[in-house]
């Protein structure tokens, strides 16, 4: 099942990246052998966070995102100037990721 919104996209992404990071890197929790041949969420997560910076115009905004989805901060932790970009680049994520075939633009 794929995710259905603009922070449950983010969150994959930012969990398969952190999966794939590294292939030498310790992992706590078995999770099976896969082929990497037949696997295309890598290239699925780094497209989804390629959205996002294609969103935020590469100006620092990208971390407030993900500070505010995958971090989980509150909406009030933010200055009213932050908000002001936050909800805009939060538009234009959506926006991407309808364009890249990942949301139905009905939803």
């Amino acid at each position: 099942m794929e995710p259905q919104s603009p922070r449950a996209w983010l969150n994959w992404a930012v969990s398969v990246s952190d999966r794939y990071e590294s292939p030498h890197s310790p992992r706590y929790e078995y999770r099976g052998r896969s082929d990497p041949r037949t696997d295309d969420r890598r290239e699925m997560a780094i497209s989804v966070k390629m959205m996002l910076d294609r969103a935020t115009n590469g100006n620092g905004v990208e971390k407030l995102v993900t500070d505010y989805y995958v971090n989980e901060a509150s909406w009030f932790s933010f200055t009213p100037a932050e908000r002001w970009h936050l909800s805009r680049a939060i538009q234009r994520f959506r926006a991407e990721l309808i364009r890249g075939g990942f949301l139905d633009p009905d939803r």
